[in-house]
């Protein structure tokens, strides 16, 4: 749905660690910006160990959480 409006999406797998894996996408290919779909707060483990701000702190690039409900 989003290339049918025109929007570059990339999705890949990668490692069971969510940091490590953004990481790792972010030094093969450059992006605006990182979205990350998750679990509800007070589920989610990877809000839980501030993904969010880590990928923020490290990326310089805006973070989007999405999570059910949204």
């Amino acid at each position: 749905a989003m290339r049918e409006m025109g929007i570059d999406v990339t999705s890949e797998i990668g490692s069971s660690d969510p940091y490590t894996a953004a990481r790792t996408a972010m030094d093969r290919s450059s992006f605006d910006e990182i979205i990350v779909s998750t679990l509800p707060a007070g589920i989610s483990k990877w809000l839980r160990m501030d993904l969010e701000s880590r990928l923020r702190r490290s990326t310089h690039l805006p973070v989007t959480v999405c999570t059910p409900g949204d």
